[in-house]
């Protein structure tokens, strides 16, 4: 019995020492993975925490694991999704795809330099927004509505915002109503039903009061009314 309770003893230490080693060397390649991540290299560092069994893989050590593997899948996806959108020069949303592929291999030089060609082209075309806004603001003031539109063709779709819409919107909408009331107007004097007419000539002219048809004819009008008294 004493040889075997010796037995059991040196077995059960053995045992635990052996276990002990094999945590320790998780631990290791757990620091030695992280280390990989560190410099974006994820195949190393995919391949040192797979060297740990899997009965020794925490919940910690596997979640990191699965996010080693979900980020390096979700890189190349990007990688491949960038260089077809580069040859087609489709650049639409191209920054965001390139800011998150640096999130996840900020050593890529290449699309360090892309980055700073997109930050560029993006904030020349704020530049041509903000400027094209401001002018059609004025235009709009000036009642030139194809003026507002002409000017907001120069905005790029990717910097498109609110009060871009709105102002175009707004520019459209005075442009149709001044395009019907001239139609009809037009088609009244064409008839010569002059009576009622003037109210419809007050509306065009304040959508355009400076011109000087409308003007014209509005005087007449007055004129026209006046003798019907």
């Amino acid at each position: 019995l004493s040889h075997l309770q010796d037995w059991s003893e040196k077995f059960i230490s053995a045992t635990q020492t052996e276990w002990d080693q094999q945590k320790k060397n998780a631990e290791n390649h757990l620091s030695e993975a992280k280390a990989h991540r560190k410099v974006f290299d994820y195949q190393s560092a995919i391949h040192t925490i797979q060297k740990i069994p899997k009965q020794m893989r925490t919940q910690r050590v596997s979640q990191f694991l699965n996010q080693l593997q979900s980020d390096y899948d979700e890189f190349r996806k990007l990688t491949k999704i960038i260089s077809v959108r580069v040859d087609q020069s489709d650049q639409k949303g191209l920054l965001k795809l390139v800011e998150r592929a640096l999130e996840l291999r900020g050593d890529q030089q290449d699309l360090i330099n892309l980055k700073k060609q997109l930050v560029d082209r993006k904030s020349k075309l704020l530049s041509i927004r903000n400027k094209a806004f401001a002018t059609a603001t004025q235009r709009l003031k000036d009642q030139d509505y194809e003026g507002v539109l002409k000017e907001l063709e120069l905005v790029d779709p990717e910097v498109m915002n609110q009060p871009i819409r709105e102002l175009r919107d707004k520019a459209k909408e005075k442009k149709n109503k001044l395009q019907q009331l001239q139609q009809v107007i037009e088609n009244k004097v064409n008839k010569n039903q002059l009576y009622g007419l003037l109210n419809q000539v007050e509306e065009y002219l304040l959508l355009k009061h400076d011109e000087e048809k409308m003007l014209s004819l509005k005087q007449r009008l007055i004129e026209f009314e006046y003798h019907l008294i």
